[in-house]
């Protein structure tokens, strides 16, 4: 009986040493309170060091205030600290900007003869390019440019349309070419002339 119960032991004893006990004890719950000061006084020494190199004032919590999961190897909290000190916290529009993006606006130009108001509505739509050294959007391509009328009773017909980029491909400069016809006459070749902005956002204004 003593040899069986012996043996048992021995075969715990080998299950402890390899790490696959079922009585396997975390290394939390090995540490005292004799090494939980020891960890704590190198805890505050890496945080001196890790702020003296950061620049960022580091302060260790109060030893009452960690919880036992919260107690980590000296080497395992210099790790955690380092990173979270070197962390380079920025805010985006979104978590990851879109290279490409598509956007349109509508912009109008209206005259006023004895009375009468004619408009005319210019839509333009953009891809717009997220550039990573300026850090903001910028017009990539024209999509298309468009043109009605909104008020009044004139016929607009448009030919055609060109245009350039201006402020460092922040501005699109469009010219819209068409054919108005009013209740007296047609006017042939009218041309225009509007602008569009991206915004930092793609945001076409």
């Amino acid at each position: 009986m003593l040899k069986k119960i012996s043996l048992a032991f021995l075969a715990m004893v080998v299950m402890l040493a390899s790490g696959s006990s079922v009585l396997a004890v975390s290394h939390e719950d090995t540490l005292n309170e004799e090494t939980k000061q020891a960890y704590y006084t190198q805890y505050v020494q890496i945080a001196k060091e890790i702020s003296k190199q950061s620049g960022i004032d580091i302060v260790v919590n109060p030893m009452e205030e960690f919880a036992e999961e919260d107690w980590k190897t000296p080497e395992d909290f210099r790790e955690r600290i380092e990173k979270i000190a070197n962390w380079d916290i920025r805010c985006n529009t979104s978590k990851t900007p879109e290279v490409y993006s598509s956007a349109s606006k509508t912009k109008t130009a209206s005259l006023e003869v004895d009375g009468q108001t004619f408009e005319i509505a210019f839509t333009g739509t953009f891809t717009t390019q997220y550039n990573p050294n300026t850090e903001r959007q910028h017009f990539w391509r024209v999509d298309s440019i468009t043109s009605e009328i909104s008020s009044g009773s004139a016929v607009w017909t448009q030919t055609g349309y060109d245009y350039k980029w201006l402020d460092a491909v922040r501005t699109a400069g469009v010219y819209v070419s068409g054919t108005l016809k009013t209740a007296q006459a047609t006017f042939k070749n009218k041309l225009a002339y509007i602008e569009f902005y991206c915004s930092d956002t793609g945001k076409i204004s």
